[in-house]
């Protein structure tokens, strides 16, 4: 790859997380080795399509994909992802031979990158999923590592595991958050087989996923879980991927049914959420400080808004046609939208250039940051101003179920200095 291809995709990679996520956030990045020394094996959980590589290589801008040929067929899909193609069991072939013959080119040139001390990243699951539970894991990852260490005994390799915990995953400017987990253990015993070695890499690797994961029984229990995981941040130092994967493991049936009876009430009080929660202001007396608050933030987003309509509205009506998933969702805005922004920009400076005026492509250029920015705070401003205003007397419940649910998280959830009034609308 060139490296004017490379630039590319490390500008056009690091834009999309900073104009469609509202933040995008390392958990237990101490645990990452130096990005500059040695041989990195990156496996991570597969949720949110062709997005989650994209995201993670505004991360981590080094990064090679082992990623689907599919993802790159066309020139305008070629525009957004880069990598080693590979063929997967779900993608049009003509022939097995082929599929075979594609993805051992495909291994040589992991373990290539591997071994001249590249950065390689591999999703296991082969597809991605935004259901309770993770999808089976292929052995590709497996296999490439096992062969390294076969041909390069001694020599050291990273091997990371990672998981990606989207508050809403399709949403524009949601929140994401990484959790890094520890190192896999690479040493194994001279004493089993190869084929041993290959199924405890296996085993290994299946671990570390898992405990990167949050693992629900059924999709209700993981819209509880995620429900109750965001309300868990609301005031607190919480961080949301800790308090998903603490209610994946287990709610208690006290809290359980608080939430069950203040979900059934929302509904019939038909009051608006944020994340799938009802948000209210601590007190009524908040609600000045809040709409002025709003009403600073409302005008830049609503201008922002208007003069990206032609982006936006192709994007959004894009995923409405073309989406059979919530998974892909994101991708398909993302790809719409970015493919239009330099077209509709290169319009406005051109008009703008065409009056005598830059400073409106300036103003432009500023109006539209500020209203992406705002976006997040817009919406959730907006559910408790709605809420506070509409249904004053629910915010009572919903304030006594936000201390219950304070109360019964650990301490790791709960910072021991913070003050037991619940913020439900911080």
């Amino acid at each position: 790859m060139s490296r004017i291809v490379q630039l590319w995709h490390r500008i056009l990679h690091w834009l999309i997380r900073w104009i469609y996520f509202d933040r995008v956030r390392l958990i237990h990045p101490e645990r990452l080795p130096d990005l500059e020394c040695g041989p990195i094996l990156f496996v991570s959980l597969h949720r949110n399509g062709g997005t989650d590589g994209l995201v993670l290589r505004g991360v981590f801008p080094k990064i090679t994909f082992l990623i689907s040929r599919q993802l790159r067929r066309g020139f305008l899909a070629r525009m957004f992802f880069c990598g080693i193609e590979a063929i997967r069991d779900r993608d049009h072939v003509e022939g097995e031979g082929s599929r075979r013959d594609a993805n051992r080119v495909a291994l040589e040139a992991c373990h290539l990158h591997l071994t001249e001390g590249g950065q390689l990243a591999i999703f296991p699951e082969g597809t991605s999923s935004l259901g309770p539970r993770h999808l089976p894991f292929k052995s590709g990852a497996a296999r490439i590592l096992h062969r390294f260490l076969e041909e390069h005994p001694g020599r050291p390799i990273t091997v990371v595991p990672l998981g990606f915990h989207y508050e809403r995953a399709w949403a524009f400017r949601s929140r994401l958050e990484i959790l890094v987990g520890a190192p896999v253990r690479t040493d194994l015993s001279p004493a089993i087989s190869s084929r041993q070695r290959l199924n405890e890499l296996k085993a290994r690797l299946h671990d570390a996923l898992e405990g990167v994961a949050a693992e629900f029984p059924s999709q209700e229990a993981q819209q509880r879980g995620e429900a109750l995981a965001y309300a868990a941040t609301l005031g607190t130092k919480t961080t949301y991927t800790r308090a998903l994967r603490r209610f994946a493991d287990h709610v208690p049936s006290r809290l359980g049914a608080a939430w069950d009876a203040i979900d059934e009430e929302a509904r019939k009080e038909k009051l608006w959420r944020h994340q799938g929660v009802p948000l209210f202001p601590l007190k009524r007396i908040h609600l000045l400080p809040y709409l002025l608050y709003f009403l600073l933030v409302a005008p830049f987003v609503a201008l922002a808004t208007l003069l990206n309509l032609p982006v936006l509205l192709p994007a959004y009506g894009s995923a409405r046609r073309k989406a059979d998933d919530r998974n892909v969702i994101a991708l398909i805005r993302i790809m719409a939208g970015f493919s239009l922004a330099p077209f509709w920009i290169g319009l406005v400076a051109i008009a703008a250039a065409l009056l005598g005026t830059p400073s409106l492509f300036l103003a432009y250029l500023a109006v539209s940051a500020l209203g992406f920015l705002g976006t997040y705070r817009f919406r959730k401003l907006a559910v408790i101003i709605r809420n506070g205003l509409c249904a004053p007397h629910f915010g009572v419940g919903v304030r006594r179920f936000h201390r219950l649910l304070l109360d019964q998280i650990s301490h790791e959830h709960y910072p021991r200095n913070a003050s037991r009034e619940p913020v439900v609308s911080s």
